[in-house]
């Protein structure tokens, strides 16, 4: 968490005082903003608490991505969903994608996708 009365400092401080800041960086694990003309311009942390933040942050990512998927899977359980050619027809021809404007291969891509999953007898992707 960043200390608002220790944790900023001009560019030019940073500069003239970097050992004692190199000091201090490791002990606290918090990070220092740098100003320059009195706008924050840099952030310096510490590696080992930026790898904490950086492994915080993917493991928010991991949960909220679990999240979603078991989100997804109840609303298939509960039969919220739709065949997805059901859907694809429901969209304007404004908003769809088109594969470089050539039929045969659109029909490769998604749609022969979803020829395929039909065929194995599967409404949903």
């Amino acid at each position: 968490m960043l200390n608002i009365e220790q944790g900023i400092h001009s560019l030019t401080n940073f500069k003239g005082q970097t050992a004692a800041h190199l000091e201090r960086l490791p002990k606290t694990g918090e990070p220092v903003v740098l100003t320059v003309n009195g706008k924050a311009q840099l952030i310096v942390q510490d590696a080992a608490a930026y790898q904490k933040l950086v492994e915080a942050a993917a493991k928010t990512d991991r949960e909220e991505t679990i999240a979603a998927i078991r989100e997804g899977l109840a609303d298939v359980q509960a039969g919220r969903t739709k065949p997805a050619r059901t859907a694809l027809n429901a969209t304007p021809a404004t908003r769809r994608i088109h594969c470089g404007g050539i039929k045969a291969r659109h029909e490769r891509g998604a749609m022969g996708a979803l020829a395929q999953y039909q065929q194995r007898g599967s409404d949903f992707f």
